[in-house]
């Protein structure tokens, strides 16, 4: 039964995130970092790289790349500015799970396991949860929303 259903489990896993990332995308006001990034994003193109210089320390690639969405949406609402970010994520999923099940394969081969069947599943829960909680880390590496299960100050 288990594999059989195994298969299912990576889209289940992008699903989740789907779900994790896209519910309640604009619900909430922007934080502060989010503040920063779009005011970052929205000066003309030529100041974009002398903001980012001054004021971030993150590449710029990303905020040219927002500047084109959000002049493209021509919209500045917290769904919009989100969204690209949110589509990364879930994206992500995939490559981790690929990568947590390349690991517990290879450590399954080093004990003399094989590695046919769910063997890997603790790695590729931690993939599974790492779609979901990854959500939660704000891009300035502070926590959001929910930490342990408890009310946070930014909650989303």
């Amino acid at each position: 039964m288990r594999a059989r259903l195994w298969p299912l489990a990576l889209p289940a896993v992008i699903a989740v995130a789907a779900a994790n990332f896209l519910w309640q995308l604009g619900s909430s006001s922007y934080f502060v970092d989010e503040v920063q990034s779009v005011d970052v994003a929205t000066r003309p193109l030529g100041g974009v790289l002398h903001a980012t210089a001054t004021l971030e320390v993150s590449p710029p690639a990303y905020f040219y790349f927002e500047h084109e969405w959000l002049g493209h949406l021509g919209s500045l609402s917290e769904w919009a500015a989100r969204l690209p970010s949110a589509i990364c994520g879930i994206l992500l999923a995939g490559p981790v799970w690929w990568l947590a099940t390349l690991v517990s394969d290879r450590r399954a081969v080093d004990r003399g396991g094989g590695s046919g069947g769910p063997q890997p599943v603790r790695a590729r829960v931690c993939a599974a949860r790492a779609a979901v909680r990854v959500r939660d880390v704000g891009g300035d590496g502070g926590v959001r929303g929910r930490a342990r299960g408890g009310p946070g100050v930014g909650a989303a």
